[in-house]
C-alpha cells in the first residue's frame, strides 16, 4: 500500500472530511482553495496563497496518529502535496502579473507520491 493510499484509508477510518474555503471536492484526496479574493500581484496575496495551500496541505495529510514515523509521513505528504500545487500557483501568480482574469479557485490534491 502507498503513503497515499495508507493516509487516506487512515483519514476515512478516523471520520476526516477535508473542507477548506467552504468547498471540498467529495473525494477526500483533493481540497478546493479560494483565490478569488487575493491579489496574487502582490506579496501580500502570493504568502495568503501560500498559507491556504499549506492549510490545505495538512487537511488533506492530516492521519490524526501522533508517533514519530507518523508525524514523519505527513510532513513528507504536506510538502510533496503543497510542491505538487506550485505550477498551478506559480500560472495564477503570473496571469495576475500580466493583468489576466485570475481563477477563483485551485484545487490541491494529495502527491501522488504520497
Amino acid at each position: 500500500m502507498t503513503t497515499r493510499a495508507a493516509i487516506l484509508a487512515l483519514t476515512l477510518a478516523l471520520g476526516g472530511s477535508p473542507a477548506f474555503a467552504a468547498s471540498a471536492d467529495a473525494d477526500t484526496s483533493r481540497i478546493a482553495v479560494r483565490t478569488a479574493d487575493l491579489d496574487l500581484a502582490s506579496a501580500r496575496g502570493r504568502t495568503q496563497l501560500d498559507a491556504r495551500l499549506k492549510s490545505a496541505a495538512r487537511q488533506l495529510c492530516r492521519t490524526g496518529l501522533r508517533s514519530v514515523a507518523d508525524r514523519a509521513i505527513e510532513a513528507q505528504c504536506i510538502a510533496e502535496t503543497v510542491a505538487g500545487a506550485q505550477p498551478q500557483a506559480a500560472n495564477a501568480i503570473a496571469q495576475a502579473a500580466r493583468g489576466e482574469a485570475q481563477m477563483a479557485l485551485m484545487m490541491v490534491a494529495l502527491s501522488p507520491r504520497a
